[in-house]
């Protein structure tokens, strides 16, 4: 498939993402969409693993098992949605791309996850099972394990941003818009889930 794009977006993605998503929209915007899912929602599902402290309650194979599994499906469902907010939002803004394409501008901005992915198999590594416990976040690490979670942690928010450089481009590529109007396209779609979950919030409160 790669030949018929006759580039490999893995590689180009990260440098050439306008010219990449163009490439892959035009031939099929659910190219590797699958694939993409689980890459998105591997790193979503160990996040959520981490937050709810599962080390207490199952083995770290069982946790990992059951990231990999669970991975695909949230990633489907996480893009889906998001990629469906970003294309009604664009939508008003005049934008020109159907839903497929705006998800696949979306899926392809996270493949900088390829990298998130590593940096959690490191801690893993590392850390194992109290990784994913409230313990983590208290635990008088030593020096070395002090620096290597802060470059983890750096190199996940530098991964963080470019994700965010390669969207912002690569909507704007499919969406017809400008960069300024690509990052409004952007703002307005994580305005509205701000806003439902305060609503939500608000009305857990009061409720």
């Amino acid at each position: 498939m790669a030949d018929k794009l006759m580039i490999n977006p893995w590689f180009r993605m990260w440098t050439k993402p306008k010219d990449t998503i163009r490439a892959i929209v035009t031939m099929d915007p659910r190219y590797k969409f699958l694939t993409l899912s689980v890459i998105y929602g591997i790193p979503l599902m160990l996040q959520m693993a981490q937050n709810m402290s599962l080390g207490f309650s199952f083995s770290l194979v069982g946790i990992l098992l059951g990231c990999l599994v669970l991975s695909l499906f949230a990633g489907m469902i996480g893009l889906t949605l998001a990629g469906g907010l970003l294309y009604i939002t664009g939508k008003w803004l005049g934008g020109a791309s159907t839903f497929l394409q705006v998800r696949c501008a979306l899926a392809w901005s996270n493949v900088t996850n390829i990298i998130s992915i590593i940096l959690w198999a490191i801690l893993i590594a590392f850390f194992g099972t109290m990784l994913f416990t409230d313990a983590f976040a208290t635990t008088a690490f030593t020096q070395g394990e002090s620096t290597l979670i802060f470059v983890v942690f750096l190199t996940q928010f530098v991964m963080s941003i470019w994700s965010f450089v390669l969207l912002v481009q690569s909507l704007a590529e499919v969406q017809g818009f400008t960069m300024w109007k690509a990052f409004l396209n952007i703002l307005i779609a994580f305005g509205i889930v701000v806003g439902v979950f305060w609503v939500i919030g608000v009305m857990l409160v009061n409720g």
